[in-house]
C-alpha cells in the first residue's frame, strides 16, 4: 500500500500554483499572510469541492515540492551531480532524498553493509503495533514499531557490528503488511551525515528472531569532530532512573558501568553511552517529580499540611531556615515513659553536613544549617523525642526549639546530657529549669555544695558528655606539645579523678596536686639554698606526683602526706595549702573563682624551693584552661549526685551519637550528603515513624508482664511497718536524732535495730549503713531481676570501656618514670594456656592443639619483652632467631590471634615430646617446666653471658676459647640471698690450671 490517494492530484495544485507567479514572486510578495494563498486555496475548493487551506499551499511552496521553488522562479535549477547529502548540509529533506543513492558520486563515499539479528526478546518488545490516527473527519489505523525503544536497539546493533562513534537520527518507520518490504528505516549521523538503511522484507514467525538487512554509506571514516550522543529516551531512561534512583548508584559508576558493557579496547566513545551531565539532569528530573514543589521551603509547607506525615512539622521558618518536627506518636511514646520512668535522661547534640543551603533571591545562601535531636533510652533501645533543622545555632533558637516540644503537654526530663556548647547547655538550663541562664544555673551549684541552704534545687539535672570532656582535655596544646608523652596521661588521668568526685573536700587536694605539679619547676628532693645538699625530703611536686599516681593506680583516696611524718615537713612560704580547711579560702560564688584561689596558693606555696632535678611536667600554660573548666565544674563531675540523689557515675550522649552515625552511614547510605531540606526532612521523617510503630509494638508485648514496680510499692508498706515492730529504740519513742542515716535513702536511721551493713562498704570506722526498708526493697529488686546464668549467657553482654580510657584503673602506675621521653611501650598480655575454655588453634603440621601450664614460658617471654621494651642496647644486641621474633611481636600488640598460634610454633618444638592425642584429633602439648629449663630451651641462641678462658703460656695448643651460657646459677642460704653480690662474685674473674696436651700453665 501506496497510502491514501490525495483528493486532489498534486499535478493540478502545481499548476493553480503557477498560475499566480506573478504573485507570489517578487519584492514584498509571497509572505506567510499574503492573499494569494487564500486566492489559490478558494479557487481549488471552488473547482473541486475539497477544502483546501492556504496554509497547505504556502507550505507546498515552501517545502520545494517537486521542485516548486525552481518552477517559479525563486531557486536557479541544480544538476543532479551537484545534488549531493553532504556532511555540511542541513536539510534533512535533501539528506534523506529518495535520489540520493542515484547520485553519479555516490562511489566517492564509503560503504558498510551488514545483517541486524534481533533475537525474540529484542523483537518482541520493538514489533509492530496498531496505531490509530484520527485525522479530521475520519480515522485510520497504521501499523508502527514501538516508539522510543526501536531506535535505541537498532543504534546499539549498529555500534557492535561497526564499532562507529555515528549518533544516527532515525525518521519515521514504515511498516507495510503487504509488499515486498515488511519495514523499511532510514536513518542519518547527526556528524558525518552518513546514510543508515534497514529493510525486514519478511513478517518474522511468532517466537523467532527477525533480520534486518542495513547498508550505511557516507564519510563515517573520517574524523567526528563534532560527535554527539543520542538523547535518553525510552527503556533505556527508565533503566538510567532505576539504576540511579531506585538503586542509588552514583552517575559516574553508571556511566562507567555502560561504558564496560558496550566498548572493546581501543573503541571511540559510542553515541548510545550517555554523558554525565544528561544523567545528573535524567536524575534531577526524575527526583524533582517525586517532590512537592521545586522550591525545598514552599515544599516543606505542603508537607507539613499532608497527611502523609502525621503533622510531623511543627514549625517553618524562612529567614533564618529552621524546621522543628517531632509527630503525635514520638509525644505519645514519651508521655508513656514518663509515667513509667520519673527520672527521664535526654541527650542533646548537634551534627552538620546533611542539609544544603538555601538558595536566596539575589543568588546568595544561607547560613549551615545543623540537625539538632534530643535522643533518649526506651526499652534498651535509642529513641528520638524531638528534632530540628536550624540555620541559627544561638541558644535563643534551641531554647525556643524545647519550649515548643514543652508546650505540647509533657513533662520535662530530669537528666539532660550534652557536650560542653554553651549554647546547648544553656538552652536546656532556659527549657528545664527555674533559672534563665548558665551562670545562674552555675551559682546555685557552687551555692549549694557549699551547705548554703536557702538556694533553690534546680529541676534538671544538666550534665556534660564525659567522653567529650576528657577529649577536649587531651587536645589541649601544651599536653600534645610536651617532649614528654606521659605528662598527657598523668593530667589526662587526673582531670578524670576530679569526674568522680562527689563533694568539695574530695576535689581540693586533687586539684592541688594538679597546680603543685603544673607549676613547679622542680622536682626530686628538696634542695638547700646554701650549702647545695639534697635533703631526704620531697619538694611539694614530688609529693604530689606520688599522691596522683597512686590515685590513679588504685582509684582510692589517700592521704598525700600519709607517708612522711609531720614533725619533717619543711615549712614554705605562707599557709600550707594541703593542711587549710576549706572555710579559709575566698570562696566567691563560682567554681571558677574557687579553681584560681588554688592556683595562686599553690603558686606561693611552691616558691623559693628547689629540687634535685628539673619538673618533666612544669606546664604553666595549662594552669588558665584548668581554671577555665572547673567553671563547669558542676556538669562534667559528680559533685551535684548526692544533692539531686539521682544520676548515674559517668553521663554520656552515646546515644546521640549513635543516632547521627546511623541517620549518616545508614539512612542516607545511598544519597550524596548534603541533601535538600525537603528530602531530608520526608525520608527522616518516615524513617522515625517505622522506628517508633516498632518500639510501641514492643511496648505492646510486654504489657502482660509483671510491673515490679507495684510489687516494690506493695513491699515497702509492709516493710515499714515490720521496721517500726522490729527496732526496740523506736517502739518506746526514742526516734533517731539523726547522727546515722541510710546511705540510700538518707532517712534517719539507728545504728543497730532498724538498720544493716551496706554490703558494699568496708566494715569498722566509716562504714555506711541501709536502713531496713530499703533493704528489702533491694533484696526484692535482686529477687524480681534475677536470671539463669547458664556459662554466662543468660545475661546481655555489657559494654565495657576500654582498659585505656583516663577513667579507668591503672595498676602500676605509680611505678611510672614521669622523667622518660617517649610514649609507653604497650607489651601483649599472654594468656595461659592450662584452661580448656580456650578453642583448640589450627596451624599447619599439627591440625588442632591446645597448650597446657604455660606459666613458664609466658613469665620468660614477657621479661624479655620488658628487657626489649626498657633498655635499648638490649634490643640492639639480640639475636634474630624465633623467640627475639615472637617478643618483637609482643610488643607490637595488634593481632592476638596471630600471636598465639605463633606460640604454638614457638613450644612446639621443644616440648612436642610431652604432647599426647585427645579426642577429635586434638594434640595436647604440655609445657610443664622449671624456669631455669625454659631459659635453656627457649634461649638457646641468646646467651646470657660470654666467658672468656685465656692460657698465661702463648705456645699452649689452645691458647683462647669462649664458652658461651644462658642460666647464671648463684647460692642461696637458709632460702635468702644478696642477689647484686652473687652476681658480682659469679662474674669475677677465676684461675684454673690448663688441661691442654703439654702444658703446665695458669688459666
Amino acid at each position: 500500500m501506496a497510502g491514501r490517494k490525495p483528493c486532489i492530484e498534486s499535478k493540478i495544485i502545481e499548476d493553480e500554483i503557477l498560475k499566480y507567479k506573478r504573485d507570489i514572486v517578487g519584492p514584498n510578495k509571497g509572505r506567510p499572510k499574503d492573499c494569494v494563498w487564500q486566492k489559490i486555496a478558494s479557487s481549488l475548493t471552488v473547482k473541486y469541492g475539497t477544502k483546501i487551506t492556504n496554509s497547505s499551499i504556502r507550505v507546498r511552496v515552501a517545502c520545494n515540492r517537486n521542485d516548486l521553488k525552481c518552477k517559479l522562479g525563486l531557486l536557479p535549477p541544480v544538476s543532479s551531480a551537484n545534488a549531493i547529502c553532504s556532511p555540511q548540509d542541513t536539510d534533512s529533506e535533501k539528506a534523506l532524498s529518495d535520489d540520493y543513492y542515484e547520485s553519479d558520486t555516490e562511489k566517492h563515499f564509503d560503504k558498510l553493509a551488514f545483517s541486524i539479528t534481533f533475537s525474540e526478546e529484542e523483537w518482541e518488545l520493538i514489533k509492530p503495533r496498531s496505531k490509530l490516527y484520527n485525522d479530521k473527519k475520519y480515522s485510520r489505523t497504521y501499523l508502527v514499531l514501538s516508539p522510543y525503544e526501536w531506535s535505541n536497539i537498532v543504534q546499539e546493533h549498529f555500534f557492535l557490528h561497526s564499532r562507529l562513534p555515528c549518533s544516527i537520527s532515525f525518521k519515521k518507520a514504515k511498516v507495510l503488511d503487504s509488499g515486498n518490504i515488511f519495514v523499511s528505516i532510514r536513518g542519518r549521523c547527526s556528524s558525518c551525515g552518513s546514510i543508515f538503511d534497514g529493510t525486514i522484507d519478511k513478517i518474522p514467525a511468532m517466537g523467532t528472531r527477525a533480520i534486518m538487512k542495513c547498508t550505511y554509506a557516507g564519510l563515517f571514516n573520517e574524523e567526528h569532530k563534532n560527535s554527539k550522543r543520542r538523547r535518553l529516551m525510552g527503556s533505556e531512561k527508565q533503566r538510567a532512573i532505576n539504576a540511579m534512583v531506585n538503586c542509588h548508584q552514583n552517575q559516574s559508576v553508571y556511566y562507567r558501568t555502560e561504558a564496560n558493557r558496550l566498548l572493546l579496547e581501543g573503541d571511540t566513545m559510542a553515541a548510545q553511552i550517555p554523558s554525565l551531565a544528561c544523567l545528573r539532569q535524567t536524575k534531577s528530573k526524575a527526583l524533582s517529580i517525586l517532590r512537592c514543589h521545586k522550591d525545598p521551603i514552599a515544599s516543606l509547607q505542603i508537607m507539613k499540611h499532608n497527611n502523609q506525615y502525621d503533622c510531623a512539622i511543627r514549625d517553618i521558618g524562612i529567614d533564618k531556615v529552621f524546621v522543628h518536627f517531632w509527630s503525635d506518636l514520638q509525644l505519645k511514646i514519651y508521655r508513656e515513659q514518663s509515667l513509667k520512668n520519673k527520672l527521664l535522661t535526654i541527650s542533646f547534640d548537634a551534627t552538620g553536613g546533611v542539609c544544603k543551603k538555601i538558595k536566596r533571591f539575589n543568588k546568595g545562601y544561607s547560613g549551615s544549617i545543623f540537625l539538632y535531636e534530643g535522643v533518649m533510652k526506651v526499652n534498651d533501645q535509642t529513641f528520638t523525642a524531638l528534632s530540628m533543622l536550624s540555620e541559627q545555632h544561638d541558644n535563643l533558637s534551641i531554647a525556643l526549639w524545647i519550649k515548643r516540644w514543652l508546650r505540647c503537654n509533657i513533662k520535662p526530663p530530669k537528666v539532660s546530657v550534652s557536650d560542653q556548647s554553651i549554647a546547648l547547655m544553656s538552652a536546656t538550663v532556659q527549657a528545664f529549669t527555674q533559672y534563665n541562664s548558665l551562670e545562674h544555673y552555675l551559682k546555685a551549684c557552687f551555692s549549694i555544695v557549699n551547705g548554703e541552704k536557702n538556694v533553690e534545687i534546680p529541676l534538671c539535672y544538666i550534665r556534660n558528655d564525659i567522653n567529650h570532656f576528657i577529649h577536649l582535655i587531651t587536645q589541649w596544646k601544651p599536653l600534645k606539645i610536651s617532649k614528654f608523652k606521659r605528662t598527657k596521661q598523668l593530667f589526662g588521668r587526673a582531670m578524670g579523678l576530679l569526674v568522680f568526685c562527689k563533694s568539695i573536700e574530695d576535689a581540693k587536694p586533687i586539684l592541688e596536686a594538679i597546680f603543685v605539679i603544673a607549676l613547679s619547676k622542680y622536682d626530686g628532693t628538696i634542695v638547700t639554698n646554701t650549702k647545695r645538699i639534697a635533703l631526704k625530703r620531697d619538694t611539694p611536686c614530688a609529693k604530689s606526683k606520688k599522691y596522683l599516681q597512686l590515685l590513679i593506680s588504685t582509684s582510692q583516696n589517700i592521704g598525700i602526706f600519709d607517708d612522711h611524718d609531720e614533725t619533717e615537713e619543711i615549712h614554705f612560704e605562707g599557709d600550707s595549702l594541703l593542711e587549710t580547711d576549706l572555710q579559709n579560702f575566698d570562696l566567691s560564688n563560682s567554681f571558677h573563682d574557687w579553681a584560681k584561689s588554688i592556683s595562686t596558693k599553690c603558686e606561693a606555696q611552691i616558691g623559693g624551693i628547689e629540687g634535685e632535678f628539673d619538673n618533666a611536667q612544669y606546664t604553666p600554660d595549662i594552669v588558665p584552661l584548668i581554671i577555665n573548666i572547673m567553671k563547669l565544674f558542676p556538669c562534667w563531675s559528680n559533685i551535684m549526685l548526692n544533692v539531686f540523689r539521682y544520676g548515674e557515675n559517668i553521663a554520656t550522649s552515646s546515644r546521640s551519637e549513635s543516632n547521627f552515625n546511623n541517620i549518616k552511614t545508614r539512612v542516607f547510605n545511598h544519597e550524596n550528603m548534603p541533601v535538600r531540606i525537603d528530602d531530608f526532612v520526608d525520608k527522616l521523617v518516615n524513617y522515625y515513624r517505622g522506628d517508633q510503630l516498632i518500639i510501641q509494638a514492643k511496648q505492646n508485648d510486654s504489657t502482660h508482664e509483671i510491673n515490679s514496680k507495684d510489687n516494690r510499692s506493695f513491699s515497702l508498706h509492709s516493710s515499714n511497718d515490720k521496721c517500726l515492730n522490729s527496732c526496740d529504740p523506736c517502739k518506746n519513742g526514742h526516734f533517731p536524732t539523726g547522727l546515722h542515716r541510710c546511705y540510700l535513702c538518707t532517712r534517719a536511721i539507728h545504728l543497730f535495730g532498724c538498720s544493716v551493713q551496706n554490703p558494699n562498704s568496708e566494715e569498722g570506722c566509716g562504714e555506711t549503713r541501709i536502713c531496713l526498708n530499703c533493704y528489702e526493697i533491694s533484696e526484692l529488686s535482686n529477687e524480681n531481676n534475677s536470671i539463669e546464668n547458664w556459662k554466662n549467657k543468660g545475661k546481655p553482654l555489657e559494654k565495657k570501656r576500654s582498659a585505656r580510657s583516663y577513667l579507668e584503673k591503672q595498676p602500676g602506675f605509680e611505678n611510672l618514670d614521669l622523667n622518660k621521653k617517649g610514649s609507653i611501650v604497650e607489651i601483649a598480655f599472654l594468656k595461659n594456656g592450662s584452661t580448656f575454655k580456650n578453642k583448640p588453634i589450627s596451624v599447619h603440621g599439627l591440625d588442632k592443639v591446645l597448650l597446657s601450664n604455660t606459666c613458664c614460658s609466658d613469665s620468660l617471654l614477657s621479661i624479655i619483652a620488658v628487657s626489649v621494651a626498657e633498655s635499648n642496647l638490649y634490643r640492639t644486641i639480640k639475636k634474630k632467631n624465633s623467640t627475639a621474633t615472637f617478643v618483637l611481636r609482643m610488643l607490637e600488640n595488634k593481632n592476638y590471634k596471630e600471636l598465639y598460634k605463633e606460640r604454638i610454633y614457638l613450644l612446639a618444638l621443644p616440648y612436642i615430646t610431652t604432647s599426647e592425642e585427645l579426642l577429635g584429633s586434638i594434640t595436647l602439648i604440655n609445657t610443664v617446666d622449671t624456669e631455669a629449663s625454659a631459659c635453656e630451651k627457649l634461649m638457646e641462641k641468646m646467651p646470657s653471658y660470654i666467658r672468656s678462658n685465656s692460657c698465661t703460656n702463648s705456645l699452649c695448643f689452645e691458647p683462647e676459647y669462649k664458652k658461651e651460657g644462658i642460666v647464671v646459677c648463684l647460692n642461696a642460704i637458709d632460702g635468702k640471698i644478696n642477689l647484686p653480690e652473687e652476681i658480682n662474685k659469679f662474674f669475677l674473674p677465676l684461675t684454673i690450671g690448663c688441661v691442654a696436651i703439654n702444658c703446665n700453665c695458669d688459666r
